[in-house]
This record gives C-alpha cells, structure tokens and sequence, in this order.
C-alpha cells in the first residue's frame, strides 16, 4: 500500500462496515479520527514500551490443565478416574 509524506490515511474497508463504524462512534459521542488516533497512539505506545499484561493475554492460564475426574469405562469395562 502507498504511503504518502502528507498527514492522511487511507484506507478501503466493506461500505456496511463502515456505516457500523460510524454509528458505533456516533453512539458513543467520538469521531473517527479521536477514536483512530488514541488507538494509535495506545499501540505507538505499546509497541515502545510493553506492558506486563496485555488485555488479550488475560485470563490466560500457563500449562494448567483441568483434570476431568468422571470415572470412564476402560475397555475391560472398569471404571478408571481420568486424568489430564
């Protein structure tokens, strides 16, 4: 994609698309442009300096596993706790 020296940003997106972005800023009382530039800038920002936790990382569980313990049927047909 081009890019330019001016101060403009252009870009295509799906014509209903956009009609739900404007509605959704307009209900919300911000305009394109306040709304691009705090994320923009939130991500400039991000990308200089990282935060510890990131909004999409949390909740996020590292290598906990939930342990299903409903015994099951082994072939034999025993009944034998699983785990995980």
């Amino acid at each position: 994609m081009a890019q330019g020296s001016s101060g403009r940003i252009v870009i295509d997106v799906d014509p209903e698309f956009k009609q739900e972005l404007y509605d959704a800023l307009k209900q919300s009382g911000s305009t394109l442009k306040d709304w691009f530039l705090n994320h923009a800038t939130e991500f400039c920002d991000e990308q200089r300096q990282p935060s510890l936790l990131r909004v999409s990382d949390r909740g996020v569980s590292y290598g906990a596993r939930s342990a299903s313990l409903t015994p099951t049927p082994d072939k034999n047909g025993s009944n034998n706790s699983t785990e995980n």
